[in-house]
């Protein structure tokens, strides 16, 4: 072996052995995952320093703690029924920023068979995010609640009557029993289950995801989302 290929042997030994720690560190440090106290086999990621990604931190500070929403079964309680591809529960606002980004991806997944989106209308940031979320319940009774998620993601609905009228049209919905389901018992019941839900895992604010039993919070690269689908799918299933 010539004295060149020596040094260059040399050189990339000695490159592996500097390198090789750090390569393994950051692999081992790729997602710093947190054990979630209270919730066996749960781990959350990401809730302490993505505040520029996240609407609405700190939310619901200094409030008594309710019933426990999760139950004795927490992957029900989030995902309920379903098949058995990997859940993952998307918390989210309509007027929230970074929403509708990480929706359409998880819709998009969801409809490649890769994983199973479940939606959580989880309104945080005022009143005119309550009313679109009753809307999208609403909606979802008369089975539109795709369509009306990812069409209310992008487009803020007019208050009054004669918009929720336009709406109903849009999607071949009944505007009557729209308005009458979005002001019931039932939508307020629901909302009001997502909210202590969030709560209790400790969501900070939305985009929320609940990825099998990971959680996270905040704007979410698709790279980084496969990521932690892949290493999701490695651990026990989280089902009902």
């Amino acid at each position: 072996m010539s004295r060149r290929n020596l040094l260059i042997g040399g050189a990339l030994a000695l490159a592996w052995v500097i390198g090789a720690p750090r390569l393994i560190r950051l692999t081992q440090d790729e997602f710093p995952f947190e054990d979630m106290p209270g919730l066996p086999g749960f781990r959350s990621l990401g809730f302490g320093g993505g505040g520029a990604n996240i609407a609405l931190l700190g939310i619901g500070e200094g409030e008594a703690p309710g019933p426990n929403p999760l139950g004795s079964n927490p992957c029900a309680a989030i995902f309920g029924d379903g098949d058995d591809r990997l859940p993952v529960a998307v918390f989210t606002d309509y007027f929230c920023p970074y929403c509708p980004e990480v929706s359409e991806l998880v819709r998009r997944l969801d409809r490649a068979g890769e994983v199973r989106a479940v939606w959580r209308e989880w309104p945080v940031l005022g009143p005119r995010s309550e009313a679109m979320a009753r809307v999208a319940l609403a909606a979802a009774a008369q089975g539109a609640h795709d369509a009306a998620h990812a069409y209310l993601m992008r487009n803020a609905l007019r208050p009054g009557p004669a918009a929720l009228a336009e709406f109903a049209e849009r999607f071949g919905l009944d505007a009557g029993l729209l308005a009458r389901d979005a002001q019931s018992g039932e939508v307020q019941a629901r909302i009001e289950a997502t909210r202590a839900l969030a709560k209790r895992l400790g969501l900070p604010g939305t985009p929320g995801l609940a990825i099998g039993r990971t959680l996270t919070a905040g704007r979410m690269p698709e790279a980084r989302l496969r990521r932690l689908i892949e290493l999701e799918r490695e651990r026990p299933a989280c089902t009902a």
